[in-house]
């Protein structure tokens, strides 16, 4: 500082007193306030004498006074000095006017605080510094960053939201020109500036956020290259300074984005290369400052930086997900503010809503949902598919989070709105549907959600009763098919758990009785209505212990479900249980939710008597045309407002109550709309049980009504009439008297009410069987049977459609179709065979089964109504076998028919017929029997229907194994409720399947194991409730027993016994690890299916061709997986081995015990062992099996050619070929009916292809042995296959190996051990060998020559004997495919070829036996069959002869056996060279084991898949049936 000048020297302006060190404080305060007067008023020609006082001032005494006023006095003087002297002020030393800038920068702190005292005199100071611009003086100094710095960083510390605009103002006018003025910026003052831009400036101090902002724009272009050289060394070269900006570069960068985007032109480019930097945060960093700066609103930087842009979309890919989930939460911003981007972020989107990552979809769903409730125009139809996608996603948060949202959106732009946009209606139309078919999840969470939905979202329960009632008549007349039946089910189990929780009350009230109600039953059966995130067990018996100890709390129950409690009523009582469970001690937040739920569910909070009367007057007003707006919007709105009145009756009898109600009830059925009468006659049935005591003048109005409509309405009309009648009524006898005595003449096919009489006539019959039950069996058996069912009375009209609409079936069919609909109902009311009437009526429809649908084989009917016809009759045969008394009387050949029309040529036979069987398991009306039929699913060619038949499996599986667990009281009956025991009936009923000509036959047996593994996939999947041992013992057992339907059919037998073997082998090549489970109880084979177990014999012979393939498929979901040092070559013809450790608690049967080969002794020759098998001693609860007289044999019905074809053999018919009733084919062939030149060329197939010498490459290797472990058996499946390691049998040239012996069984079964046990498994995969065609002629001859010397001299086929319809091969040579050249005059029946004309050309055997599908229907006569005698002309060609048959029409065609058939068990079959057991998996273990648990993974579209390809690796084609006369 300069040195004090000469008080005699200096000047004073007039008025002031000298300045000295000896005046005191005070004083000098008064001293310098005047020469701070006098400065400010001096101007600048008037400072000539005053740089000495200036100098003087500048001295230390007066700039580091210890007081404050004096030190701000000073610097007032100070800046005036630099007014009055500019341009050049007196002080000329650098160090001193650093000094007094310094000094003005520590003053200029006082601005801080705007009311303090001396605040006017501080801002003075810096209006002077600002005005004059004197901080410019130090640009020149060497030191200037230093002042700056300190200036700046003052500036930006003091400055708060007290300030004025003029204090920020003077502020940037000082700075702005040290910035624009300057040769050089340095980081430090930059940085300065900058961290007020970025956390936790930003926040904390936002006045100098903004001001920073502020200086920036006014300085950009001066500080744009210092700022690309910042962020240079920052992003490019990696320079990182201590400071607080270098952290939070990324943000600092957007917020000078926004201030001014002309600075960044050179660094935006910079960030594509950090966006494809390694580390994961720094990606994350530069992705998420991108999606703000390229969403912000008006950003152009997507457009000006097209390779950026790309390289960011990029990052939605990113294998971070957290860097995902960055990108998908900014897509709502740039859907709103960019328009002209959302083509390339839905493109993202689309992918990324099928994330692995599940917080990833959430955030899709979130960000979408937050755009439509920002701006739901804005929502494309797009981003609502999306949306509603994830509606259906694997997990439930996000299930909820989407559906929640939508329903949001629809009430808040729909429901809420009195005139909603027209635009938004469209786009969230699909909202209300899309939320009850979510309903149809499987878990009780999703389920729940529904219904919280509905009372919120769809039909809000706050709203009026008046309003509320229209919001609900809206939503349900929109509604789509599937969405009503989901609102019935809905309301369904919300009344089920309602009564759940009145029989809860009762029996807690009855609790003193003797015998009180059981209490647990009741809340196991709750506790499944609730999800198990809400622990319902635990909690709701909590709930019930408080249920028991407060008697006012169970009186509040019992109003709430009761029927006269009302929606305002139940919130009351709602809302008090509320808080008195919110007061329970312990775990209040889990028990106060589940009771919060469970309210919901039992109160009425949507209808009650007021609002069905509210809602009765709104459908009347739409039906009188009053409601024309919802007219407008649906067709059928009237029906469907009936509707729902009709599934609210069903529930809510009791609010149906008011006179009002029932009036115009009768007024819907007067109504000339017959759906809208028959709804509302269904109705009555439900409401009007009291109808005669509460309201006599509607009930007198109604009975005449009813009367009326069951002799004159509509067939519907009829039905619900006779049943509002038999509800209704007090005099039945007298009403139903009337009816009867009218339809009596009106059973006339000229009479108008010819349908409505057979209608009411059958319900009259189940209804009232005591009424009139002589001349109703007289009526049947002379009109409906004889008059009406056989007879033919019109022409129908020819097509080739298998199906047509109902609008075109003919008044007769629809006669024939309800005509067998009144037996069925007939038989229904008498509830017992007698006088045989089940077992006529049984026949009957057998008879129509078999015969496509016309009974008398007139030929008159055409295609689509014979479709109707049998389908009728079918369906009918299944209500009937709901019922015991005439289940017990359907033999085995009508349910053998009745199985096949699973596999009818119509797919809506098929369809419905699977439908109407579904109804029936799944209610457990039918047998377990009748789900063996689903087997036949398999052979479906429709992938669709496939998969649709094995979800009925399986819901099949799982309702029948939770009824036991649910029902101890069930345990008892386990043969008739246990699903493992449908596989003895789908065994016998795959063994009769009309293709199974020969158990040899490989395409057949393909067939069969598809259809087997169509029911054991559901049975196995589930490995807790499977059961190995005990499967496997009921399979050998079967073995053990004769097919009671043909005991003495040798080859009806083996066809069995290799059916067995094929469940056997699928049990071991399908399954993963295998759990043993200790077998309780024996079981159990059906007696009308089965002989007895012969206890004497063991059949352990394989009756599968070798090397019968077994592909061993890995179980999806399963513990099946094997590492790769588990498979190991064995042998140069590639036969592997896999190895599976069996973990067992009971001892593993080793009965056939192999060592290695280096160690074996030689081969010795034993004699042969009998032992008892294991099943002995069952017992049956089956019936004894029924017979009756359907089981005479038809005619056959082969129609060969009248001339055979003079061509020679080909090679195609020489060589071995399918069988020709071997129907599979892909399903995306198409099915030609009745096709001549189709049926030319099924006698023409070529032959397979070759197999590629698979035959030399059998196994020659020998695994080596592996070392046990302690106290663990080993058991290898090739202990079990007497592949080339079996020992021979005396004589045992042909190849023929010996059965495991019972001493062998005996040594290896007694002991158990008592820890867990493990048994090494070992599966030989073999190649599948070709047959050469002469050995395919060989094997055909002996498999003929065998059947036909096993059978009886009976020519004729089985009554069950259905022939189908073939599609064309995939493998048919189309062009070679002649054209069927035959007139209809030509089309004649002759009577089939003797056996001598067979003989003279076996070649052409197949031709001459071939029938004409296209023959009129006038030409359909039968010929009576060849006679037995002529059979045996030709022994040579007999054979041929006979499978040429077989092919043309009947199932099996035989001559008397050639000696007795032995007596026993079953008889070993002679030795046939296509029995040698070379293959290592047709021959399987006798040990027990099954598969470890593994999750179980759910029946769709992967199981289909995996269906698919097993059937491409087999080359099986699926098929279809179709019979033939």
């Amino acid at each position: 500082m300069a040195k004090n000048i000469q008080h005699s020297k200096i000047v004073y302006p007039p008025g002031c007193k000298e300045l000295s060190e000896d005046v005191g404080k005070d004083e000098l305060i008064r001293r310098l306030k005047v020469l701070a007067r006098a400065f400010q008023d001096m101007g600048q020609d008037d400072n000539d004498s005053y740089a000495p006082l200036a100098l003087h001032l500048a001295t230390d005494t007066y700039m580091e006074h210890n007081n404050k006023d004096v030190r701000l006095l000073t610097a007032c003087c100070i800046a005036d000095v630099f007014r009055v002297f500019a341009p050049e002020a007196p002080y000329k030393e650098q160090d001193q006017i650093k000094e007094i800038f310094m000094f003005f920068i520590q003053q200029l702190r006082g601005l801080e605080d705007p009311e303090a005292p001396s605040f006017k005199r501080y801002f003075y100071l810096l209006e002077n510094l600002s005005w004059v611009k004197s901080f410019n003086i130090c640009i020149e100094l060497d030191e200037s960053h230093e002042i700056f710095c300190a200036l700046f960083k003052l500036f930006f510390s003091i400055l708060n939201e007290k300030h004025t605009s003029k204090v920020k103002t003077f502020m940037l006018d000082i700075m702005s020109p040290l910035i624009t003025e300057a040769d050089f910026v340095s980081q430090e003052l930059l940085e300065a500036i900058l961290v007020n831009m970025v956390d936790p400036n930003k926040i904390q101090r936002k006045a100098a956020f903004i001001m920073a902002k502020d200086l920036i724009k006014r300085t950009s272009t001066s500080i744009e290259p210092y700022i690309q050289t910042f962020f240079n060394n920052m992003l490019m070269l990696g320079k990182q300074a201590d400071s607080e900006v270098s952290s939070h570069i990324y943000e600092l960068i957007y917020e000078l984005n926004q201030v001014a985007p002309s600075i960044l032109l050179a660094v935006i480019p910079q960030l594509e290369f950090k966006l494809k930097s390694n580390e994961e945060g720094e990606r994350k960093s530069v992705t998420k400052l991108l999606a703000k700066m390229f969403s912000e609103r008006e950003s152009t930087l997507a457009s000006d930086n097209k390779a950026l842009w790309l390289c960011f979309l990029g990052r939605f890919n990113d294998i971070s997900v957290a860097i995902r989930t960055t990108c998908i939460q900014q897509t709502q911003h740039f859907i709103i503010n960019h328009p002209d981007l959302i083509k390339d972020i839905l493109d993202q989107i689309k992918v990324r809503q099928h994330d692995p990552e599940e917080s990833v979809r959430l955030d899709v769903v979130n960000s979408l949902l937050a755009v439509a409730r920002k701006e739901p125009k804005s929502m494309t139809a797009e981003m609502l598919q999306f949306v509603k996608e994830r509606t259906l996603d694997k997990r439930f948060k996000i299930r909820r989070e989407a559906l929640l949202g939508l329903g949001a959106l629809y009430k808040a732009n729909i429901v809420d709105k009195e005139a909603p946009d027209s635009e938004l209606v469209e786009k969230l139309g699909f909202v209300k549907n899309k939320v009850f078919h979510h309903y149809y999840q499987n878990t009780n969470e999703d389920r729940m959600l529904v219904e919280r939905m509905l009372n919120v979202h769809l039909v809000p329960y706050q709203k009026p009763v008046a309003e509320r009632m229209k919001k609900l008549l809206s939503l349900y007349i929109q509604l789509d098919d599937h969405a009503v039946k989901a609102f019935s089910e809905m309301l369904k189990c919300r009344n089920n758990v309602r009564q759940l929780m009145a029989q809860l009350v009762d029996a807690h009230d009855r609790a003193n009785e003797v015998s009180p109600p059981p209490i647990m039953p009741k809340l196991a059966q709750l506790a499944r209505t609730f999800p198990d995130t809400l622990k319902p067990q635990e909690y709701l018996k909590k709930f019930n212990i408080m249920l028991k100890d407060d008697a006012r709390l169970r009186l509040q129950i019992k109003a709430l479900v009761g029927p006269s409690c009302t929606c305002k009523k139940a919130e009351e009582i709602v809302k008090e249980i509320l808080r008195k469970i919110g007061c329970a001690p312990g775990a209040i937040g889990a028990l106060y939710q589940l009771v919060k739920t469970l309210l919901e569910r039992i109160a009425p909070v949507m209808v009650d008597s007021l609002a069905i009367d509210h809602l009765v007057l709104e459908v009347s007003e739409m039906m009188a045309g009053v409601q024309e707006d919802m007219d407008a919007v649906v067709d059928g709105a009237e029906q469907k407002g009936v509707q729902l009145l009709l599934v609210l009756s069903h529930y809510f009898p009791s609010y149906f109550e008011s006179v009002e109600i029932f009036e115009n009830f009768l007024t819907f059925v007067r109504n000339d709309d017959d759906i809208i009468s028959d709804l509302a006659l269904q109705i009555l049935t439900n409401t009007g049980t009291k109808l005669h005591i509460d309201h006599p003048d509607v009930y007198s109005s109604l009975v005449p009504l009813l009367i009326n409509l069951a002799k004159f309405g509509s067939p519907r009309q009829a039905k619900h009439a006779l049943r509002c009648i038999n509800t209704l009524c007090i005099n039945k006898e007298q009403a139903v008297t009337n009816i009867f005595e009218s339809i009596q003449s009106a059973l006339d096919p000229e009479n108008a009410n010819y349908l409505t009489a057979i209608v009411s006539l059958g319900h009259i019959a189940q209804l009232f069987p005591d009424l009139f039950p002589n001349e109703i069996k007289r009526i049947i058996s002379k009109y409906i049977v004889k008059e009406l069912l056989m007879k033919d009375r019109t022409q129908g009209e020819t097509t080739e459609e298998s199906w047509c609409p109902d609008h075109l079936v003919s008044e007769e069919t629809q006669a024939k179709v309800q005509a067998m609909k009144l037996l069925v109902r007939w038989l229904l009311g008498l509830k017992s065979n007698t006088s045989n009437s089940g077992t006529s009526t049984l026949r009957l429809l057998y008879v129509v089964i078999i015969h496509d649908g016309d009974l008398m084989e007139n030929g008159l009917t055409n295609k689509p109504e014979l479709s109707r016809l049998r389908l009728q009759a079918g369906c009918c045969m299944l209500k009937l076998a709901e019922e015991p008394c005439y289940a017990d009387i359907i033999v085995k050949e009508q349910f053998q028919a009745l199985a096949l029309m699973l596999n009818d040529v119509c797919y809506q036979v098929r369809l419905r017929f699977a439908n109407r069987l579904q109804k029936g398991l799944i209610s457990l009306k039918l047998p377990l029997e009748y789900m063996s039929i689903l087997c036949l699913g398999a052979n479906d060619p429709s992938k669709d229907r496939r998969l649709q038949l094995k979800q009925f499996l399986t819901q099949n599986i799982n309702k029948r194994r939770d009824y036991i667990k649910q029902n101890p009281s069930a345990r008892g009956r386990m043969f008739y409720l246990l699903p493992d025991y449908v596989i003895p009936y789908t065994i016998h009923l795959l063994a009769h399947d009309p293709d199974f000509k020969s158990y040899e036959d490989i395409d057949s047996l393909k067939s069969l194991k598809e259809c087997l593994w169509f029911v054991m996939d559901p049975l196995t999947h589930r490995h807790e409730d499977y059961n190995y041992a005990f499967l496997r013992r009921m399979i050998e057992n079967i073995k053990q027993t004769k097919d009671a339907q043909c005991p003495d059919d040798e080859s009806a037998n083996k066809k069995m016994y290799a059916v067995c073997d094929i469940a056997i082998g699928l049990m071991h090549a399908k399954a993963g690890n295998i759990t043993l489970k200790e077998v309780t109880q024996e079981p159990v084979l059906p007696r009308k299916l089965f002989t007895a177990i012969d206890k004497n014999y063991s059949n352990l012979q394989s009756y599968l061709p070798k090397d019968f393939p077994f592909e061993s498929k890995r179980r999806i979901g399963g513990t099946a997986h094997y590492s790769s040092n588990e498979v190991k070559k064995v042998s140069a013809g590639g036969t592997t081995t896999t190895e599976i450790v069996v973990l067992s608690h009971a001892p593993v049967v080793n009965p056939l015990p192999r060592t290695p080969l280096d160690q074996r002794d030689p081969k010795t020759r034993k004699g042969k062992l009998h032992t008892k098998n294991v099943g002995e001693g069952f017992d049956s609860d089956s019936q004894s099996p029924k017979h009756s007289d359907t089981e005479e044999a038809p005619k056959p019905r082969g129609r060969p050619r009248k001339h055979p074809l003079p061509v020679k053999p080909t090679k195609a018919e020489a060589a071995p070929t399918r069988p020709a009733t071997s129907r599979r084919a892909k399903a995306k062939v198409v099915y030609e009916e009745e096709d001549e030149e189709e049926e030319e060329e099924e006698q023409e197939e070529l032959p397979p292809a070759p197999k590629q010498q698979k035959q030399q490459k059998a196994a020659a290797g020998r695994p080596k042995q592996q070392s046990a472990k302690a106290g663990v058996k080993q058991t290898k499946m090739d202990d079990f296959s007497p592949k080339g390691r079996g020992r021979a049998l005396n004589g045992g040239s042909s190849g023929e190996k010996l059965a495991p012996s019972a001493k062998t069984l005996g040594q290896k079964g007694t002991g158990r051990g008592s820890g867990a046990q493990a048994a090494v498994v070992k599966r030989f995969v073999a190649s599948p060998t070709a047959v050469s065609p002469g050995r395919s002629r060989m094997l055909g001859a002996e498999s003929d020559d065998s059947m036909s010397s096993s059978k009886g001299g009976d020519d004729r086929p089985s009554p069950a004997v259905v022939r189908r319809l073939k599609p064309p091969m995939l493998r048919e040579n189309m062009m070679t495919r002649p054209s069927p050249t035959k007139s209809p005059a030509s089309r004649k029946r002759s009577p089939p070829s003797s056996p001598s004309s067979a003989s003279t050309s076996p070649s052409h055997i197949k031709k001459m036996t071939r029938p004409s599908p296209t023959k009129s229907p006038a030409s359909r006569k039968r010929s009576p069959p060849s006679s037995p005698s002529s059979a045996s002309t030709s022994p040579s060609h007999i054979k041929k002869a006979k499978l040429a048959s077989s092919e043309s029409g009947s199932e099996r065609s035989w001559s008397p056996p050639s000696q007795p058939a032995k007596r026993g068990p079953v008889s070993r079959p002679e030795p046939i060279k296509s029995n040698m057991r070379i293959g290592r998996r047709s021959f399987v273990s006798n040990g027990t084991s099954d598969g470890e648990e593994a999750p179980e993974s759910s029946q769709s579209a992967s199981t289909a898949q995996q269906s698919q390809d097993e059937d491409e690796g087999n080359n099986v084609k699926r098929k279809i049936r179709a019979r033939r006369k």
